[in-house]
């Protein structure tokens, strides 16, 4: 999904990309860390979210220039938008919503 938001070419490119990026990558790193496994789910949700907002508020030090490379845009991102945070929130509710259907006890049919 994540690759598809990147690769996006069609009609509202900006929003499908600005915000469905925001929530994927905040609900991939939560995945990421339960993987290894790191903390608790809400460890892991608080740590996630965060570095998240940290990262935004980092934004409005203009560290990455409209001219540098795509991979800088992508990681640390260029420009502060405070309809991010939301959408930051909205991927730790489906980072949560997931883990807790993950954890659910499975029943044998």
């Amino acid at each position: 999904m994540g690759v598809g938001v990147v690769l996006y070419r069609g009609p509202g490119r900006s929003w499908v990309r600005g915000l469905s990026g925001d929530v994927l990558i905040v609900v991939f790193l939560v995945a990421l860390l339960a993987s290894v496994p790191v903390g608790t789910t809400r460890t892991r949700l608080v740590g996630v979210g965060l570095f998240a907002v940290a990262a935004e508020f980092l934004q409005l030090l203009d560290l990455v220039e409209p001219d540098a490379h795509l991979f800088w845009h992508l990681t640390l991102g260029s420009t502060f938008d405070p309809i991010d945070l939301l959408a930051y929130g909205v991927g730790l509710g489906v980072a949560w919503a997931v883990e807790g259907w993950w954890a659910r006890p499975r029943v044998a049919a």
